[in-house]
């Protein structure tokens, strides 16, 4: 995951069922570069979704597809009422 700088110290405190595996220094637009491992898949889409556009998901394909349908989801959900 790419971290946005405001969120990198608070990614770092941990939270329910992670683990940083490793951290990257900020690339040049200050953003941390993350590998986490979560207990269950779907905490991984809860945390994503949590913090909004301040996380970007590089890898693995499949975490990026189901937090964008997810998104999408959540969009679709409210549109209608």
């Amino acid at each position: 995951m790419r971290v946005h700088p405001d969120l990198a110290s608070r990614v770092r405190e941990g939270g329910h069922y992670t683990r940083i595996v490793r951290e990257e220094p900020p690339d040049a637009d200050g953003w941390t570069c993350f590998v986490i491992d979560f207990e269950v898949e779907f905490n991984a889409v809860e945390y994503v979704l949590g913090f909004g556009p301040h996380i970007d998901v590089i890898e693995p394909a499949v975490l990026r597809d189901q937090v964008i349908a997810l998104a999408k989801g959540i969009v679709d959900f409210y549109a209608r009422r």
